[in-house]
């Protein structure tokens, strides 16, 4: 019914927005996968853990923080972490299937950061997957060495964003600069359907 309209700060779900035919069987086996999920989590070690965890131990908690690389703010979101003794463990929890390169990425660019802002070495830093659905864990070390390449990644990244801007200096883009997908199938799950020229139509 769309009530979530009338509050700002609340969403809907995607399906709900769009009014996308989704069989029962769908909703249910979603349904199922959360629960199962949730279920998993709170009957997990590190959960109990964190119910002990003096509140001194914790460092950030889904914190919008992040860090400044050659005069831009780089963007880092955490779900958890806490130090215990000289070590810092920051966990990361997933709800589906693991993508080893990308987390690979994701991880060392997390140890990155807890290097600069806890000033700890790389090896005290242990960066945990957790995931939910299949109720497995990895533990994610490196060394000072593995790190290295990250600034230059985090850079090529920045290079590669502002290549698509009209102005970079003042972070300006221009709509027409930016074509459609060709492949449609891609349009499905798209979250600015509303705005897109193609949905419009």
């Amino acid at each position: 019914n769309r009530h979530y309209w009338d509050n700002p700060k609340s969403c809907g779900l995607f399906e709900h927005e769009y009014e996308l035919p989704i069989e029962d069987s769908a909703w249910k086996e979603i349904a199922r996968h959360v629960e199962n999920c949730l279920k998993n989590f709170y009957q997990s070690e590190i959960f109990k853990k964190i119910q002990k965890l003096p509140k001194e131990q914790w460092l950030e908690m889904e914190d919008f923080s992040g860090f400044e690389m050659d005069g831009v703010k780089v963007h880092v979101v955490i779900d958890f972490s806490f130090q215990e003794d000289q070590d810092v463990y920051i966990y990361d929890w997933k709800t589906s299937r693991s993508d080893h390169e990308n987390n690979e990425i994701q991880f060392a660019c997390y140890s990155f950061y807890a290097m600069t802002k806890w000033l700890v070495k790389p090896e005290q830093v242990h960066v945990v997957e957790f995931n939910l659905a299949s109720n497995r864990q990895a533990v994610y070390n490196y060394k000072a060495a593995d790190l290295v390449s990250i600034p230059e990644y985090i850079r090529g990244s920045m290079r590669d964003m502002r290549l698509l801007l009209a102005d970079p200096d003042t972070n300006m883009a221009m709509e027409e600069r930016f074509s459609l997908v060709e492949n449609e199938r891609v349009c499905q799950y798209c979250n600015f359907k509303k705005v897109c020229p193609k949905w419009k139509k």
